[in-house]
């Protein structure tokens, strides 16, 4: 059963969002590409292996682009234990998520690498965003959990289980069109129902300053609808 809209206002006020709002930052820093890549030879952090990367040029990518790229297919997969495969095939990640010209919240690969990320300990990053919510998506091998691994900030929690998010990736997916392409009621209206999803799936994730918490305030505002 649907979470009536008014229950979430009524639950939480709007805080100040973890990540820097679109409208609340330049645009040189909303919407830039960069490319990923594991810590350089000898360590370092992720932070500063993605500091390290150069913008990539746009493509010239459609407006809303669905991509399909097996788990399968990345680098690193044949060194991935049966038991980590099996988790990944049944979390079915999408390629993408709200992948809008040069700016994504979510990108599968572009390989899957082992990497210590302090305080967090060992996680193994499996996708990145680019743009408003830039980072490192990982999973850590110690608790199981998702995490977003931030240039110069500290790891944002995303979900408690790599299956719980897969279904919250998938559930937005359901409604990026109406995100995206919808008017003011349309997309509020979709980001709401998204965040009664996301208390279902993973209630944790659900929390005050998470990943999910800081996307929905975004959609709420429409901030994909009005992407430039």
């Amino acid at each position: 059963m649907d979470v009536p809209s008014c229950a979430f206002h009524a639950r939480r006020r709007l805080p100040r969002p973890v990540f820097p709002s679109r409208h609340a930052i330049g645009p040189q820093q909303h919407g830039r590409t960069r490319q990923f890549t594991s810590a350089p030879p000898g360590g370092g952090t992720w932070a500063a292996a993605a500091r390290s990367n150069a913008a990539v040029r746009s493509t010239g990518a459609p407006r809303m682009v669905r991509m399909s790229a097996p788990v399968e297919d990345l680098p690193g997969w044949e060194s991935l234990s049966p038991e980590l495969r099996e988790r990944f095939r049944a979390a079915d990640l999408p390629a993408a998520l709200l992948k809008l010209d040069d700016s994504a919240n979510f990108l599968l690969g572009p390989t899957l690498t082992e990497q210590d990320v302090p305080p967090l300990g060992q996680l193994l990053r499996f996708g990145y965003g680019t743009g408003l919510f830039e980072g490192e998506f990982g999973l850590s091998f110690a608790t199981g959990a998702v995490h977003l691994i931030r240039p110069d900030l500290p790891p944002n929690f995303v979900n408690s289980t790599l299956d719980q998010f897969g279904q919250s990736v998938r559930l937005t997916l359901r409604y990026e069109r109406d995100l995206t392409e919808g008017d003011v009621d349309t997309y509020t209206d979709a980001a709401e129902q998204i965040r009664a999803g996301i208390a279902r799936i993973d209630p944790a994730a659900d929390e005050t300053d998470t990943y999910w918490d800081s996307l929905y305030y975004e959609l709420a505002a429409g901030t994909y609808a009005n992407f430039e």
